[in-house]
């Protein structure tokens, strides 16, 4: 287990589960919000492949919907103080199955300040915020060019959501 960490936003936990049967051991993030509940929350099963995946019966979290996690990425894209490649990465995961159908409640300001904020990233930075946290099977796919069209398909959809 590591040590917590405390910001105004965030009560954060980085454990290593040991699962019955399983001799590799279970990386796992426990983090709880301390920002305000915008948008649609859900209290649902984790997908079921992860947890069989490492042996676990299922577990039941709260999460937000897909809308409200893209428009929450979008303006963390927009204003944090230091652009994380793992917002572009996240987004691009939440949209590419809806990536037609683009709608958000996020100003046209910060629409704009998301695409130049993403555009201002570069595959190194992806490469070690991103890549290099994934398993390995998954850190060979994401070359420099996947990483481009990535990134284009990301602006291209925020492109979409201006009025």
């Amino acid at each position: 287990m590591s040590e917590p960490k405390q910001t105004d936003t965030t009560q954060r936990w980085k454990i290593s589960m040991r699962v019955s049967g399983n001799s590799i051991a279970i990386p796992t993030k426990i983090e709880f919000s301390r920002r305000s509940a915008n948008g649609t929350a859900l209290f649902e099963a984790i997908d079921p492949e992860l947890t069989q995946n490492y042996k676990l019966y299922p577990i039941y979290t709260n999460h937000y919907d897909r809308q409200t996690a893209i428009q929450q990425k979008i303006l963390a894209l927009a204003l944090r103080a230091a652009t994380q490649a793992r917002d572009v990465f996240d987004l691009e995961q939440l949209v590419s199955p809806y990536i037609n159908m683009a709608q958000s409640n996020v100003s046209n300001k910060n629409i704009l300040l998301a695409q130049e904020n993403a555009m201002s990233i570069n595959y190194g930075d992806f490469k070690s915020q991103v890549v290099a946290y994934l398993l390995l099977e998954y850190q060979l796919l994401y070359t420099k060019e996947r990483w481009e069209k990535l990134l284009e398909k990301v602006v291209e959809y925020l492109e979409r959501l201006k009025p």
